[in-house]
């Protein structure tokens, strides 16, 4: 993905698919785990759900289009964990796509900058702190009940680019202190790398 929309390279040749967006500038993207779709995000918050049929997939279908946001794709591919500014939306939501019905998720009041669900799908993860100091944690949720079960709270400015749980249900982020990893039941983390 770039400013100038979406490219698909299938591995088996060494040319892309183009792919048309209805904006520009696409932020990023996630496969679905069954490798049949993918989704973008892109412009004002439009979230798309791409068929991966055919040499060149037909056109996404619209997910979700309430304000710039960012997302993460639940393992089974059924949920989305959408984060947005609540002057557009709901703020940190579960969006069903099996039946369309959506939870918020409470304990930020501003947009998170980084979302995660866990591999198996039990734990979903914001990172708040970039449009508001005073919210500078990762929260961690319950995905079934949408209840919150930890607050893990830096050091330093979180100011997060991405969160990405381990295997072992464990959290990293990356930000400007560097790349951390996190125990999500005590909340101790260790600083892997130094830096952006």
């Amino acid at each position: 993905s770039s400013a100038s929309g979406l490219a698909l390279w299938p591995l088996a040749r060494p040319y892309p698919s183009v792919l048309h967006h209805s904006v520009k500038t696409v932020g990023s993207v996630a496969f679905g785990r069954d490798g049949r779709r993918f989704f973008s995000q892109g412009g004002l918050g439009k979230v798309k759900l791409w068929p991966l049929d055919g040499d060149i997939p037909a056109e996404g279908r619209e997910l979700f289009s309430e304000g710039p946001c960012y997302f993460a794709v639940s393992p089974d591919g059924q949920t989305l964990l959408v984060s947005t500014q609540k002057s557009y939306s709901d703020g940190d939501i579960l969006l069903s796509l099996a039946d369309g019905s959506r939870r918020e998720l409470l304990g930020f009041q501003n947009q998170t900058s980084a979302v995660s669900f866990s591999p198996d799908g039990r734990l979903a993860a914001g990172a708040g702190g970039t449009f508001n100091d005073l919210e500078n944690v990762i929260r961690i949720w319950d995905v079934a009940s949408g209840s919150g079960l930890a607050v893990l709270e830096p050091e330093a400015d979180l100011y997060e680019w991405d969160l990405q749980f381990t295997p072992e249900n464990r959290l990293v982020s990356s930000g400007r202190d560097g790349l951390r990893w996190w125990d999500v039941g005590t909340g101790e983390s260790e600083l892997l790398h130094k830096g952006m």
